[in-house]
């Protein structure tokens, strides 16, 4: 076998390692990249499908608003009333014509969008405001008219044929006993409805068609229609994604976004090779990075070759010699080569933070070991004990046996549940059992003075947290309650939203003194700042032991929050998120 040196060895591996991982990396960031870059592109479309839908549902809600102002008003109904009688003389007509514009006006308002304003007897007699001021007549045999009527109070909205012309929307309105008395009609400009349709810019060049809820195209306008157009309609429940356009014999990518108050379906539609091929441009610099990389670290592997034997042998010598518990450093003069002084370094760091990681792994169990006596002497309270059994030799005097068992029975299921440390957490369904327990024994204690209530969400029951840690938060507000008159609420409220559950212990007492508040928050801030935990004492302490639990049980990502409530009394939140709260053992 032909020998060879280290550095001509190195660099012909070197180079094909770099090659190969060059074009490895460049090809597995395109695909990612490509996949980002098309998923932005689809989000990009549905944004601006979504700002067209709420720019048209805004000046349509704009017209609906002043017609159902209209309609709820009675003032418009009387004056219409007595200006389509014919029981007046022509002064009188003139005086209530008059009237009637006045109400019109004040109804149209400040809505400059709004054209034209017109109310419509069923006497063939109207008025209108706005643009053109004056009577109306001779609309009784129109289509509009017969269907604005057919709607039967709702909105009726016609297609418009010409983008020129006006969006109307009539609505009709009845007296007390349900019978049409008139029709009410609003106009705004087309374009300015479809404002963001017509003006909106993007990089692709989509198409917009925006359909009533009967699948009637309302823009384009039936004018603007120089061919005909793909029924996007019918499609409309696939949401967004690729279909074919049979019309143009093409495939497109089309986005499809509902109008909250109009009932309207917007689709906005690309052809999908120019989705496609905007997307690949804008990767296209990507290509040609990774093109100059690749030929740089080919020009590079010569000179690195030859700089990195010696360290790099240096290092393996030091790593081989490593029993997995030396703290020793790496000594190695700076090659300036980043990467091998990085590794050096980073050997280092790990060897330091191995050290620094298991000290505070051990002081951690320590402090968790101590949490956990301190939560359990917290719990374990002489008090709550002696008031207990004071309470059940008084009902003995009182002849009271269901009450004494009931005491004596959810006492001793406390103390067990407290004297069992198997498991440093426990479900929040078991947690509340032994609160229900504990505040049964308080209720028997203190009769109708006492008022508790759990409302906790059937979804949290098999979530787990720390064991003893909503009891401690409901005897804290016991404690506290009781400090003043009763009557004295307790209320445990459980609830989720989208990534995290919470629980709330709510009492009616004093609430937080603002010195303890601050000296708590600023406690907590200290442990999350320097990762230290302090030495605890069993008085006063139990908001700090529970922050600590959940500390120690999830790190930083969890939820605890305290305070007092607007209306009186003090609150107290902790959470975690939903994915974490699963028993994983």
């Amino acid at each position: 076998m032909r020998k060879t040196n280290i550095r001509r060895l190195t660099t012909k591996y070197f180079m094909l390692l770099i090659t190969v991982m060059l074009v490895t990396m460049t090809t597995l960031f395109l695909i990612i990249q490509y996949s980002i870059s098309r998923e932005n592109a689809k989000k990009n479309l549905s944004y601006t499908c979504k700002s067209i839908s709420e720019s048209i549902d805004l000046h349509i809600n704009q017209l609906d608003t002043v017609l159902l102002n209209a309609i709820n008003s009675g003032d418009l109904t009387s004056s219409l009333l007595e200006y389509s009688s014919c029981q007046y003389s022509d002064h009188e007509h003139h005086q209530q014509r008059i009237h009637l514009s006045s109400v019109l006006v004040s109804l149209k308002g400040f809505e400059y969008t709004v054209r034209q304003l017109n109310a419509y007897s069923t006497n063939d007699l109207g008025y209108g405001v706005g643009e053109y001021i004056g009577p109306l007549s001779g609309y009784t045999n129109e289509e509009w008219y017969q269907k604005a009527l057919s709607a039967n109070g709702r909105r009726y909205m016609p297609p418009v044929s010409d983008s020129s012309g006006d969006l109307v929307i009539y609505r009709s309105y009845f007296n007390s006993y349900h019978q049409p008395i008139g029709i009410i009609e609003s106009r705004m400009h087309y374009s300015d409805v479809f404002r963001a349709a017509i003006n909106c810019t993007s990089t692709y060049d989509y198409t917009v068609i925006v359909y009533d809820q009967n699948g009637e195209i309302l823009y384009p306008a039936t004018c603007d229609i120089t061919s005909n157009l793909f029924d996007y309609w019918k499609h409309r429940l696939i949401g967004s994604g690729t279909i074919r356009n049979t019309v143009k014999a093409q495939n497109e990518y089309v986005t499809y976004y509902n109008t909250g108050h109009s009932n309207l379906t917007v689709t906005l539609s690309i052809p999908a090779y120019k989705f496609v091929a905007q997307i690949l441009y804008s990767n296209s610099g990507v290509v040609l990075v990774f093109i100059l990389v690749l030929f740089l670290g080919i020009l590079l592997a010569f000179y690195m070759a030859r700089t990195l034997s010696d360290p790099i042998t240096y290092i393996y010598s030091f790593l081989s010699s490593c029993d997995g518990e030396t703290q020793e450093q790496l000594e190695m003069e700076p090659t300036g080569i980043l990467e091998i002084d990085q590794l050096a370094n980073s050997i280092n760091q790990y060897i330091a933070d191995s050290k620094e990681k298991t000290q505070t792994i051990l002081t951690l169990n320590e402090q968790e070991m101590q949490a956990q006596m301190l939560a359990l002497q917290s719990q374990m309270n002489p008090h709550f004990l002696y008031n207990s059994l004071a309470s059940i030799s008084e009902m003995a005097r009182e002849g009271l046996t269901d009450s004494i068992i009931t005491m004596s029975e959810n006492i001793a299921s406390i103390l067990r549940y407290i004297s069992s440390n198997r498991e440093q957490s426990t479900t929040i369904e078991e947690e509340l059992e032994l609160c229900d327990m504990y505040l049964s024994c308080m209720k028997l204690r203190f009769s109708d003075a006492l008022h508790y209530q759990f409302d906790v969400e059937d979804e949290m029951l098999d979530f787990m947290i720390p064991k003893l840690c909503v009891q401690l938060l409901v005897e804290n507000s016991i404690k506290s309650v009781t400090t003043q008159a009763s009557p004295w609420n307790i209320r445990v409220y459980g609830y989720t939203d989208a990534d995290n559950w919470y629980i709330e212990v709510q009492d009616n007492g004093p609430g937080f003194d603002p010195l303890v508040d601050q000296s708590l928050r600023r406690q907590m801030d200290d442990i999350l700042k320097t990762k230290t935990l302090p030495s605890l004492k069993i008085q006063g302490m139990g908001l700090l032991n529970i922050f600590i639990r959940f500390y120690l049980m999830d790190g930083v990502p969890f939820i605890f929050d305290f305070g007092n409530n607007p209306n009186g009394g003090a609150f107290v939140k902790v959470g975690r998120r939903k994915e974490d709260s699963y028993d994983t053992h």
